[in-house]
């Protein structure tokens, strides 16, 4: 099943997440301080239009790539850079999403698809 279809049926909105750094302690000005959640609408419903956007904070100039991911359906998706630290992705809830709560993994890559750093966000889907 689509990432796109399961992880926009949540209803967290601006949501900064916390996550961990894969960055040298000496490198500090230069490092991810986090990764900004917001999905709308607030309620979403099975069939309608969800847009997600993730703002990178702090210094996003080696990110190259965001990749949201549902371990639990073993797949992933990359959500498309739109600005300097934006990152926007937008689709449709689908009509078959299950209910329940689901873990989407959200992970900062740079060029060599190393992980710059990443971050957890429940999601429940109704």
């Amino acid at each position: 099943m689509d990432i796109c279809k399961l992880i926009l049926t949540g209803q967290y909105n601006n949501y900064a997440a916390e996550g961990s750094i894969n960055k040298k302690k000496g490198d500090r000005d230069k490092m991810i301080q986090g990764i900004k959640i917001s999905i709308t609408p607030e309620i979403l419903r099975a069939g309608g239009p969800v847009a997600v956007e993730a703002t990178v904070l702090g210094d996003a100039d080696e990110v190259k790539r965001l990749i949201a991911s549902l371990p639990e359906y073993n797949y992933s998706e990359v959500i498309p850079r739109s600005g300097d630290n934006v990152f926007r992705l937008n689709t449709t809830v689908p009509w078959e999403a299950p209910s329940g709560t689901f873990t989407l993994d959200v992970a900062a890559v740079g060029e060599k698809w190393n992980t710059l750093y990443k971050t957890t966000v429940d999601i429940s889907i109704e």
